[in-house]
């Protein structure tokens, strides 16, 4: 373990006590203590997840996808920081801007780092298809169970929509990825830690936008203490696997894809029909939008999976065509051996043969010789 590491984990080990206590005197504090102590737990949470993943990255090799999948954590991490520290310095009741962006980047950089983790991209693709209907499901739950008040900004508008369906689908990710895994006994720590971080967070992001909106302040929501410790799960898992890196972070794929895996984007797209059967008039649009862009990524789903079983049923007959070859090149092989083994016991048996003989006339010429030395050779012959 290198010097960077050992520093970056104490660091972590002290910016992660300093955020639970900023999450645990957050209630005890009202106006604007409580909101400092709530930004200050925010910030911390993200230097934490900083230090920790890319503590786990610089433990990996140079250029390998598990140090890239880190890296790339960390850079949300860092746009997390930023958004943190900018609703630090400018504290303003501005429900939901440039912080809000810079915070949602952490969620697309989340997303690619789990692209990442997989060695193809389609794969991947497939998890997106199948996260995204259940993820506007809930989101749809959540918009209709707690709808925004009149005169409610586009903007505004859009974060309701943005951050539960992106963090909702970074977690949908994790658990997708932890249950690749073919022992679930055997998934390593830091597997099981980021996915409970991105679980908290998405859980969060549920019921906190919609307060904001309806609030006006991001600090105040009993979910508040939910943000830091989701962060502060992430960097603890990046700091697990930089302590035992033999968890392999690029996993193999299981290439079954269909069958199960399609019945959650089946059943979403059902219970937005159901939902729009029973809801008020002034949330049909919404559900409708959801419907549509739900259907949409059913059918992507289904193309995929047929252009992949196209391939993998041309990729079969390639190969049963090579092992056909294959068999009749070993088929001639095997006959020329037969051919070749024959003819060389054949002119061994000759060979053998032409030898006896020699051996046979040169004992006939050697008895002679011995004859005619003790005059016993024939007469006249």
């Amino acid at each position: 373990m290198t010097p960077a590491i050992r520093v970056l984990t104490a660091l972590s080990v002290l910016l992660g006590l300093a955020a639970l206590a900023a999450v645990a005197v957050e209630p005890l504090l009202s106006g604007i203590s409580a909101r400092w102590a709530t930004n200050l737990g925010w910030t911390l949470g993200g230097l934490v997840a900083f230090c920790g993943t890319l503590a786990a990255g610089l433990r990996r090799e140079r250029g390998s996808a598990a140090r890239g999948a880190w890296l790339l954590w960390t850079a949300g991490s860092a746009c997390w920081i930023a958004g943190s520290l900018y609703r630090d310095i400018v504290v303003t009741n501005v429900q939901l801007r440039a912080a809000g962006l810079l915070w949602l980047c952490f969620t697309l950089f989340g997303v690619a780092s789990f692209a990442r983790r997989l060695p193809r991209v389609l794969i991947f693709g497939i998890f997106l298809l199948d996260a995204l209907p259940v993820v506007l499901l809930i989101v749809a739950i959540v918009r209709v169970a707690e709808p925004a008040p009149p005169g409610v900004s586009i903007i505004n508008e859009l974060f309701l929509s943005l951050y539960p369906a992106l963090f909702g689908l970074c977690a949908a990710n994790a658990i997708q990825m932890a249950g690749m895994h073919r022992d679930m006994r055997r998934i390593p720590a830091s597997v099981w830690l980021i996915t409970a971080g991105f679980c908290l967070m998405a859980l969060a992001a549920l019921f906190w936008v919609p307060s904001v909106v309806l609030v006006g302040a991001p600090q105040g929501h009993p979910t508040d203490g939910l943000w830091t410790v989701g962060l502060l799960l992430i960097g603890t898992g990046g700091l697990a696997h930089a302590f035992r890196p033999t968890g392999a972070l690029v996993l193999p794929t299981a290439e079954k894809e269909s069958g199960p895996h399609a019945l959650p984007p089946a059943a979403a797209v059902l219970g937005l029909i159901i939902m729009m059967a029973v809801v008020p008039p002034r949330d049909r649009l919404l559900l409708q939008a959801f419907l549509l862009a739900s259907a949409l990524v059913l059918f992507a789903r289904v193309y995929l999976m047929r252009r992949e079983d196209v391939h993998l049923l041309a990729a079969l007959i390639r190969s049963q065509e090579k092992a056909q070859t294959a068999a009749m090149r070993a088929s001639r092989g095997a006959e020329r051996l037969r051919l070749l083994a024959d003819i060389t016991s054949r002119l061994t048996s000759l060979v053998l043969d032409e030898l006896m003989q020699a051996i046979c006339d040169t004992a006939r010429e050697l008895l002679g010789a011995r004859y005619t030395a003790f005059g016993l050779a024939e007469k006249g012959g």
